[in-house]
């Protein structure tokens, strides 16, 4: 791929188009494929299909242990729709480092199990979501109140009420909103 003519995609979403170059070279044989880059959202996705997709690589980053990472490889697609995808609001205060660790440290099924699979309520997205969430703030995975009581404590500890952060009574349409996501990007990146 060597000019945007070449892409997969007619839109500019660059973590996406990246990770459609990455697979149509893999495809073609082309040996050697270096992806380079700052931005975590094209490490997650990449991770993501490259695991999904069963291609061989290597990921060299400082501090990162592959075997820790791998059995939770297919749940990443979840926790970056959740953490703030291009196409969702991110938890208060949180962010992808953040949810990255909680992803490392803990098991969420649901990220994988529930997320971006079709058919799915509101009641199972909010179910599904609601272990990881909680978490990511500290809350115990039971408190069934707690999507809603942490993003208004999280807003009221300070006056920084940007607008692309999620609202304090939004854990439906976070959880929703996730789950097109996921979903999109599953049907829209599949190799």
């Amino acid at each position: 791929m060597e000019t945007p003519d070449d892409g997969l995609f007619d839109h500019d979403e660059a973590d996406v188009t990246i990770v459609s170059y990455m697979f149509a070279c893999a495809k073609s044989n082309q040996g050697v494929v270096r992806v380079l880059s700052d931005d975590t959202d094209i490490f997650i996705l990449l991770v993501y299909w490259v695991y999904r997709a069963n291609v061989q690589c290597r990921v060299q980053m400082k501090g990162l242990d592959m075997l820790k990472l791998n059995p939770k490889c297919m749940r990443l697609l979840g926790m970056h729709a959740l953490s703030a995808c291009d196409t969702t609001s991110y938890p208060y205060g949180k962010g992808k480092v953040d949810a990255f660790d909680k992803l490392l440290l803990g098991d969420y099924p649901g990220l994988s199990d529930v997320l971006g699979e079709k058919g799915k309520t509101n009641e199972e997205l909010v179910k599904a979501s609601k272990p990881f969430i909680n978490a990511l703030y500290d809350q115990p995975a039971e408190n069934d109140s707690a999507l809603q009581t942490l993003h208004k404590e999280e807003h009221s500890k300070t006056a920084d009420t940007a607008t692309n952060r999620t609202k304090p009574t939004s854990s439906h349409s976070t959880c929703t909103s996730t789950y097109h996501a996921v979903e999109g990007s599953k049907l829209q990146s599949t190799p």
